[in-house]
């Protein structure tokens, strides 16, 4: 049995053509992935730089509050102070340094320079009167400490974006089913 050659024409025009339409449809979706995958990036990347300035903000405060206890020059209520830092979560270790350099007072909880380069940032805040500097405040911050929170925000809100994306996806589908039914729904006679 021989096939007339303009069936065998239509149908490759129609294979063409849903060829094409699921081409389109896989590039889109990629498309969406990758689009995804960025936002998640540079969401998570401001995040993780909005919470180190609200560390070195916090910092800046702390290293305000110490200015009449270092002018004082008492030992107790710094040391009061440097260990009501150390309730934060967040903050690891805390100390003030003169004018010098030398530890005036320093928590209990100190960390070597390998745990700090390992998972820690330190902020180096001034503190200082109106005409001299009177030492520093170091505090370090433990970033994981820091950033769980944000982090858990941010897993959860991408969970339910991808719920969302699945969704846009069904939808898309019902839709592309429906307009290809009232495309080709035949006319009552």
């Amino acid at each position: 049995m021989k096939i007339p050659s303009h069936h065998v024409i239509s149908i490759i025009q129609v294979v063409y053509r849903r060829a094409r339409r699921f081409i389109v449809a896989v590039l889109l979706i990629i498309l969406i992935e990758q689009l995804w995958a960025h936002m998640q990036a540079s969401s998570l990347a401001s995040l993780r730089q909005h919470s180190h300035q609200l560390m070195q903000l916090t910092t800046q405060q702390a290293a305000l509050s110490a200015q009449p206890l270092l002018m004082a020059n008492e030992q107790e209520p710094l040391q009061r102070f440097v260990d009501q830092l150390l309730l934060h979560p967040f903050v690891a270790a805390a100390s003030i340094h003169n004018h010098y350099g030398q530890r005036l007072v320093s928590t209990a909880a100190n960390l070597s320079v390998s745990d700090t380069a390992d998972g820690h940032t330190i902020l180096v805040e001034s503190i200082h009167d109106d005409q001299r500097r009177l030492g520093f405040l170091q505090v370090v911050i433990d970033d994981r400490q820091l950033l769980d929170s944000p982090n858990k925000t941010h897993v959860y809100l991408s969970y339910l974006g991808q719920f969302l994306l699945v969704f846009a996806l069904l939808a898309g589908i019902l839709i592309a089913i429906t307009f290809n039914r009232w495309r080709y729904r035949l006319p009552n006679k």
